[in-house]
């Protein structure tokens, strides 16, 4: 299971939600893992290979577009019997943008 915390500053506008993304160990493709945005703060990432090693990252969107992702997560290794999700806790630092902004 992934768990955000919401960002400190979310530009002009309230969050709406969230997009998290993993990679594999060893690999710069980042794979989004919601189909669109969540909005509750604690999301199950599947499917998740067992005995693999991932990182996630997390963005925040509001009205005006998605923000920058956050610093990936430390990589964890899926359990080998049963892989039913992992949790993590993302801390948002950088605000998202406001409106005019790129």
């Amino acid at each position: 299971m992934v768990r955000v915390q919401p960002p400190a500053d979310s530009g002009d506008a309230p969050v709406t939600g969230y997009q998290v993304q993993r990679s594999p160990a060893n690999s710069d493709n980042w794979v989004t893992v919601t189909v669109t945005p969540v909005t509750d703060l604690e999301f199950v990432a599947k499917p998740l290979s067992p005995g693999s090693r991932y990182q996630f990252r997390v963005a925040a969107e509001n009205e005006f577009g998605l923000g920058k992702f956050g610093p990936p997560s430390l990589y964890v290794t899926t359990d080998e019997s049963v892989c039913i999700g992992l949790f993590f806790l993302f801390i948002i630092q950088e605000p998202l943008y406001k409106h005019g902004e790129q």
